[in-house]
């Protein structure tokens, strides 16, 4: 019989300290999803001023040029690849200016023109070529095999 009042004992226990827990989720759920989605609030950063705006995307470009010439240096390319590579970058790099600055002609950037911004920078982007590790892996692997036992 003790061990039954033991066991009721532990289950209110348990309720009493539940509830609570129940009833201050609901209250902070709204920012706990926002930070599990990586959502930053965006949207209070807009309307945002077009100088600055134009400002984070010169810097966004700066950063990426750094990086493209810091992986160049990495993998020794050619000289006359570096040129062609940072020739494309720049023409991007100004194609991206002219839709930011098309965004600002009102002084003002919103979130929906800044998304229109960041889809074209995307789309200009393009898919990379030569990446690390291309043609590796189990499904290059694979592909080889199956040629090899096919012609046996």
């Amino acid at each position: 019989m003790s061990r039954s009042w033991i066991k009721v004992a532990l289950v209110s226990l348990g309720l009493a300290a539940a509830v609570p827990a129940f009833a201050f989720a609901g209250a902070g759920a709204e920012d706990s999803t926002a930070l599990a989605k990586g959502d930053k609030d965006h949207e209070k950063k807009f309307p945002m001023k077009a100088d600055v705006f134009m400002q984070k995307v010169n810097t966004r470009i700066a950063k990426m040029q750094e990086r493209v010439t810091k992986r160049m240096e990495e993998r020794k390319v050619p000289e006359e690849k570096r040129k062609e590579i940072l020739a494309k970058f720049s023409t991007t790099a100004e194609q991206v200016r002219a839709a930011a600055k098309a965004a600002g002609e009102d002084g003002t950037v919103t979130a929906e023109e800044a998304k229109g911004v960041r889809k074209v920078a995307k789309e200009l982007r393009g898919k990379h070529k030569g990446k690390k590790g291309e043609g590796k892996g189990k499904k290059g692997k694979k592909d080889k095999g199956s040629e090899a036992s096919v012609a046996n």
